[in-house]
This record gives C-alpha cells, structure tokens and sequence, in this order.
C-alpha cells in the first residue's frame, strides 16, 4: 500500500511518542527512578558522573547537571541529581544513597 508523506510522518511521529512515553516508564520503574529505589554508590562524588553517564530516557539526549541535593527520606539521607536533557529540555531526577563498602 502507498500512503502519502504525511501519513507516514505522522505515523512515525506516533511511534517515537509512544517509545519516549515506554523509556520514561521504564525509567521511572528502574533503580534510581525513584526515592523507592536508589542507586547504591560508594562515595557522593560518584553522584554526578554517574547521573549524567545515563541519557537521557525520552530522546537519548545527553544530560546535563543542573544540581546535586541531599534529601532526607524515610530515616534515610539520599543524594537527588537533577539532570536536564539538553536535547528536549525534560527534567529528570535520578536517585542515590551513599554506601560506605565494609572493610575487610
């Protein structure tokens, strides 16, 4: 079947929609997304680059850092990244908790 060009990217603008709806999804459900769920790192200066190691979940775009809080939460002191895509401009928040490794 032919369609017409618009019809086409109108479709593919429906597709990359609901890809980017997935991604934020899914991220949002992964370790990190939420205060629920932190990412354990060993030390507060593995916050950032490990924050804006990641791309960012709607377009892949790359993130940059806009601040790096510490958050009380439930008893607990989490460290919050708040990123920015420099592609789409969405916010997104990435969660961490310091963890001190045992020593031998």
């Amino acid at each position: 079947m032919i369609f017409r060009k618009r019809t086409e990217r109108r479709a593919a603008e429906r597709a990359a929609a609901k890809l980017a709806e997935q991604r934020e999804k899914l991220f949002f459900a992964s370790d990190g997304g939420s205060m629920d769920r932190p990412i354990a790192v060993e030390s507060a200066s593995l916050v950032e680059p490990r924050a804006l190691s990641q791309p960012c979940p709607k377009c892949e775009g790359a993130l940059r850092l806009v601040s790096h809080d510490a958050v009380a939460h439930k008893g607990a002191m989490l460290r919050a990244a708040r990123t920015q895509c420099s592609l789409c401009a969405s916010p997104w928040t990435m969660w961490f908790r310091v963890e001190r490794p045992l020593p031998n």
